[in-house]
């Protein structure tokens, strides 16, 4: 999304344009660093700036989160929680890259008990977090606290 800001400044336009029809927000997808959301939120920013000029209405209040997909961000996410108002934890996407698994592959999947989930926690920064994906409503799964604030004891029970 950042190495083509063109198209992404097209969609933050035509998001924010929605934005005063229904309730939106904005999540950005597989960060991995401080600096990509920082990124995206000034791309945000000036993607705003250019509809005020234009006289375009939209939602400047409107929420902007990231996904947590990747085991950097994971690792990490009490930092990215503080650039946003809400994290929302890929759980399909993390396992398979954090395992290295196939959920697809009975073969290399792993057992659902082993896989963390997170329904409507509070991370440290008290940023609300989701997760989304077909393991969450897993009855198998744990929580998902552990993995996302206490890195260091990354499989501890929660």
């Amino acid at each position: 999304m950042l190495d083509r800001t063109d198209i992404f400044l097209d969609q933050l336009r035509a998001i924010l344009r929605a934005s005063t029809r229904h309730n939106v927000r904005i999540m950005f997808p597989m960060v991995s660093t401080v600096t990509e959301v920082q990124k995206a939120k000034a791309l945000l920013k000036q993607a705003m700036e250019e509809l005020k000029a234009r006289g375009t209405k939209f939602d400047a209040r409107l929420k902007v989160g990231i996904m947590i997909e990747v085991p950097a961000a994971a690792m990490m996410a009490e930092q990215l929680a503080s650039e946003v108002h809400f994290l929302s934890i890929g759980t399909n996407d993390l396992i398979q890259y954090l395992m290295a698994v196939d959920r697809g592959n009975d073969a290399v999947a792993p057992p659902l008990s082993t896989i963390p989930s997170c329904r409507g926690a509070h991370t440290p920064a008290h940023r609300r977090c989701s997760a989304p994906g077909r393991i969450s409503g897993s009855a198998y799964a744990v929580r998902w606290r552990v993995i996302l604030w206490r890195p260091p004891s990354l499989w501890e029970s929660a």
